[in-house]
């Protein structure tokens, strides 16, 4: 059985926490394997938004390769405190 569980990464810039989540295999004590659907990372870095996007969707194409394993959703968002909708 897995548990399919979500995360919310603010302040991301270009780390990794994000990718690793997405690749965890773990399972907890009651032995329900541990692995996360969606990861949202959020910045206020375009920049490096797009760094870890590229990143990201290199590792996908690699992956995709391997066929016992699939990997998750992975999203990245801007914040842009002086935008109204941004902060929605």
């Amino acid at each position: 059985h897995a548990l399919k569980l979500n995360a919310l990464h603010v302040g991301c810039g270009t780390s990794t926490v994000g990718e690793s989540l997405l690749c965890l295999r773990e399972k907890d004590v009651c032995g329900n394997q541990l692995q996360y659907g969606h990861v949202v990372n959020v910045d206020i870095d375009k920049d490096a938004l797009g760094v870890m996007q590229h990143r990201w969707r290199q590792r996908e194409l690699q992956t995709q390769q391997l066929d016992d394993i699939t990997l998750g959703v992975m999203d990245w968002r801007y914040l842009d405190f002086k935008s109204e909708e941004s902060c929605r």
